[in-house]
């Protein structure tokens, strides 16, 4: 203090914490595992991100290419907060058909709480991060096979225990039929009545989405 009374203060820097808080988020994510299953092609297909910061609505964030490869893509998105709950997807071709979108049939959106200092958020398409490694869902693809691919009227699949459902779909999404494994360790599906054509086998297990295969009727 001076002899005025007056407290004399240097060096303060005064911040407004509703400015500094706001940070910007990048996301990346892997799309190696779709794109060996022949779902997802870079030269003509996209990747979006929709979620509660966008009211799950719009095209605006797309996700662009990282160089050097063609399976990883980004995005930075400015305007978030310290705190802020996020719930979100990725989607392919801004499309939101179950065999296109992550996590299909009503499984749980991502989540992320965003933490100080921790701005990035990585993954693999339709891959949980908490419940699954990816090698541990290509164990299980490994696993599984079809025959014969191509084939006429009846199809067998073998898959190993973990499965508990095989879904059906056209190659457009539409959703065709679906079988609850049970105890068994392979199906014999008939499909006498199905047109010519490819179609998707998506193979799920008790967490979720593992895989898929493309057949091929005569």
């Amino acid at each position: 203090m001076n002899g005025n009374n007056n407290l004399m203060i240097d060096d303060i820097t005064v911040t407004d914490d509703s400015v500094t808080n706001v940070v910007p988020l990048t996301f990346v994510v892997n799309m190696s595992v779709y794109i060996n299953d022949s779902i997802f092609f870079p030269r003509t297909d996209s990747i979006d991100i929709v979620g509660n910061f966008n009211n799950w609505t719009g095209n605006q964030y797309k996700l662009d290419s990282m160089p050097g490869s063609d399976s990883l893509y980004a995005i930075t998105i400015p305007g978030f907060t310290v705190g802020q709950h996020l719930e979100f997807k990725f989607r392919i071709n801004c499309s939101w058909v179950d065999t296109l979108v992550e996590f299909p049939y009503g499984q749980p959106n991502r989540t992320w709480d965003i933490e100080e200092g921790k701005y990035t958020y990585s993954c693999y398409y339709n891959d949980e991060g908490k419940t699954y490694s990816i090698r541990e869902k290509e164990t299980i693809m490994e696993r599984v096979s079809v025959y014969p691919n191509p084939f006429t009227d009846m199809l067998r699949v073998m898959f190993p225990d973990q499965i508990t459902k095989v879904v059906i779909t056209s190659l457009a999404g539409q959703h065709i039929a679906e079988r609850i494994t049970g105890s068994t360790e392979s199906l014999e599906l008939n499909f006498g009545n199905l047109a010519k054509g490819t179609y998707v086998l998506l193979f799920y297990t008790e967490k979720g989405f593992v895989g898929s295969r493309k057949i091929v009727r005569l």
